[in-house]
């Protein structure tokens, strides 16, 4: 395949290669899925297919996809959408249902929660679809006499996507109806048995976004980034049984375990790696992270 790397803000270092590979994006062959003339997402043909079963719900066009000009609210398209996905459980398109939604904003959209909203739409389609997740996840930095060193989790062979690779020490999806913070500090707890008062130190580093094909369709994510110094006595926990188990790795050790593939999750290694990036250019200044926004603003 060929295409280019979709990916902001462009990373401090190269890439390793696995990673570079993975980032490649090209939108040869696949249709754009729209609300009315706004583009939201992508799809694969053969999805686009099967949806002109549904044509109170979905126009099928030769290069897109869009809603049926009827559905012109977000409370009417969400439900042409549900009964549409329950449909496509059924036949085993989609799969891993969370029963969890997701909001749609307008593409381009910064993610704060505060964008019009075009619909929702079950988790476990938005691949599907190509619709971008949104996310908060944590870097888990530990300061010790020889060094920084970072807390990696290694996911449980269980999980459904990614069984058994390495993660950053805290990652959730940002549900409808919350915000990046609250679900931080939700998955503080969850995946890491954080205490909030020490999840609440932790410092907002900005938005990383990034795009890339995938067997479902496309995997669009904009990922909130938190970095968290936790004490060196602390040692994390799993509660929600998602985690197989953590490290703490040196910083050199992270960045090896980056270099080969298979080893990271894509969304884990460019967190890891962006953090990796601002340890190293702010090593003669104290502190990590290129800002202080503590909580986003949000608590």
């Amino acid at each position: 395949m060929t295409g280019r790397i979709f990916l902001t803000p462009a990373p401090r270092a190269p890439l390793p290669s696995w990673l570079e590979s993975e980032l490649q994006f090209d939108s040869a062959g696949l249709l754009r899925f729209c609300v009315g003339e706004r583009p939201v997402g992508w799809m694969l043909p053969e999805l686009a297919q099967r949806l002109t079963r549904w044509p109170e719900a979905f126009t099928v066009e030769r290069e897109r996809v869009s809603f049926a000009p009827g559905l012109d609210s977000a409370a009417t398209r969400s439900l042409a959408l549900a009964e549409v996905l329950q449909r496509l459980r059924e036949d085993g398109v989609v799969t891993g249902w969370r029963d969890e939604a997701y909001r749609v904003p307008p593409r381009g959209a910064q993610g704060g929660g505060t964008e019009p909203e075009l619909f929702r739409m079950e988790r476990a389609a938005r691949k599907l679809f190509g619709i971008e997740s949104h996310a908060s996840h944590l870097n888990g930095l530990v300061r010790t006499p020889q060094g920084m060193s970072m807390w990696i989790a290694r996911r449980s062979p269980a999980k459904s996507v990614d069984p058994d690779r390495l993660d950053n020490i805290v990652a959730g999806g940002i549900a409808a109806d919350t915000n990046a913070w609250a679900t931080l500090l939700k998955e503080c707890g969850e995946e890491a048995g954080i205490p909030e008062e020490l999840a609440r130190k932790a410092k907002r580093c900005g938005t990383l976004r990034f795009r890339r094909r995938d067997p479902e369709g496309v995997d669009a994510q904009r990922i909130e980034l938190f970095d968290l110094e936790l004490p060196q006595g602390f040692v994390p926990v799993n509660r929600d049984g998602e985690v197989a188990e953590f490290r703490l790795m040196d910083v050199g050790d992270v960045a090896r375990q980056m270099q080969r593939p298979g080893e990271f999750t894509v969304d884990a290694a460019l967190v890891a790696g962006e953090c990796l990036g601002r340890c190293l250019t702010s090593s003669g200044r104290d502190g990590h992270g290129d800002e202080d926004n503590s909580g986003m603003g949000e608590h």
